[in-house]
């Protein structure tokens, strides 16, 4: 949150988007994305500044897992479907998650879905541990924690 801060204090000052981007190496997106964010609760930064850490969080993260439950919920409707397609005659799975990414562009991608849940959303223990061995037989698996800085820019 400090890092927000800094940002909504250094715009005051300088006040422009790209004094501020310049000023402290950030994209000038992810900085119109805060000044947006900020400028919801109060056109006034200076009243968004004096807010305490929880306010702040709502104000900033709230819109982000209000995001990701509804990308889940999206995923999860398709489950079901996905595994009578793959039934199908010329269907795979590569059909399937193309015109997932299609119709969802904002949707998971394949290593968003934490790799310890696959078994559990799937509910089809051998169509996870196939796909689970193709994506993480050879690969590093990161587990990153916190907001994505790539949703926060592209909001």
């Amino acid at each position: 949150m400090d890092q927000i801060k800094n940002i909504l204090r250094n715009y005051l000052v300088s006040g422009t988007i790209k004094a501020t981007a310049r000023q402290l190496k950030v994209s000038k997106n992810t900085i119109r994305e805060y000044i947006r964010r900020a400028e919801v609760y109060s056109t006034d930064l200076a009243v968004v500044l004096e807010l305490d850490e929880e306010t702040l969080n709502r104000i900033f993260y709230a819109a982000d897992s209000d995001h990701s439950s509804a990308r889940l919920a999206v995923f999860e409707q398709q489950i079901e479907c996905w595994l009578k397609e793959l039934r199908r005659t010329g269907v795979t799975r590569e059909l399937l998650w193309q015109e997932y990414r299609r119709e969802h562009p904002d949707g998971f991608g394949y290593s968003q879905l934490p790799v310890n849940q696959w078994h559990e959303y799937l509910n089809a223990p051998t169509l996870a541990d196939a796909i689970l061995y193709r994506l993480t037989a050879n690969s590093h698996r990161i587990e990153l924690q916190g907001n994505s800085m790539r949703q926060l820019s592209n909001s």
